[in-house]
């Protein structure tokens, strides 16, 4: 199933504990648009005490971009859009999350989103030497992997990380991955629920000591759906 039918089934009926479909969507058109050609990612923000807090889009370091640039903005928890840039934190400006309530479609509110961040079509430099340009659609194909478990989970105990400032998933990454000293890091996402868990690494492999790696998998000819119910299955109680 596309990830664009999924949300309309969840913005038909948005299920109680898993009230953030529209930021994870939104979070995903970005991703699939500016990852490749401008280094754009969005990262998950988890602060202490305050728990899931949105998701921020941030400018990568890469070979076209020696330092990480200034975050552009965020995408609230319920899916609002705020501009860091023009605006300031909290300024909430583009009220995605009622335009959702009143009906207005899908694809007008992935435009108004783009447009109010004014993230240019062509970007400012080439990134076409940077690894997130030349080895990016695994990266793309995980954020949409991971987009898809969170419009589909039933409740309200999914944990996602993929923050490279992320202090429980830097953790993990210390102990897991043997290529974290890599240049240009493709990074991670972490998925929990129902006291489970997997860490997987920007380009695909699952880091559990297996030789698995969803983008080998996909390449191969797996779907994107039978890869998203292996991982459903993983997470779920009493698997």
């Amino acid at each position: 199933m596309a990830t664009d039918t999924l949300f309309e089934q969840w913005r038909a009926n948005p299920r109680e504990g898993n009230e953030f479909g529209l930021a994870w969507f939104l979070a995903n058109e970005f991703c699939k648009r500016f990852y490749r050609s401008h280094g754009i990612v969005p990262h998950v923000i988890n602060h202490e005490g305050l728990g899931y807090y949105g998701l921020q889009l941030t400018e990568l370091a890469c070979e076209a971009r020696p330092r990480a640039g200034e975050p552009l903005g965020r995408l609230t928890m319920y899916g609002n859009v705020e501009n860091w840039l023009t605006g300031e934190p909290g300024d909430h400006g583009l009220k995605t999350h009622e335009m959702l309530k009143r009906g207005v479609a899908t694809a007008e509110i992935v435009s108004l989103a783009i447009e109010y961040l004014d993230i240019r079509v062509t970007p400012t430099r080439s990134h076409y030497s940077c690894r997130h340009h030349r080895w990016g659609s695994s990266y793309i194909l995980l954020f949409d992997i991971v987009t898809r478990l969170v419009l589909s989970h039933p409740g309200s105990d999914l944990i996602v990380a993929n923050s490279p400032g992320d202090e429980y998933l830097g953790l993990l990454m210390r102990k897991h991955e043997s290529c974290l000293a890599m240049k240009e890091h493709p990074g991670a996402f972490y998925v929990s629920a129902n006291d489970r868990s997997v860490l997987i690494a920007g380009d695909g492999r699952v880091l559990d000591g297996s030789e698995r790696n969803v983008w080998h998998e996909f390449m191969s000819g797996a779907t994107t759906d039978s890869i998203v119910d292996s991982l459903r299955s993983q997470l779920a109680r009493g698997q």
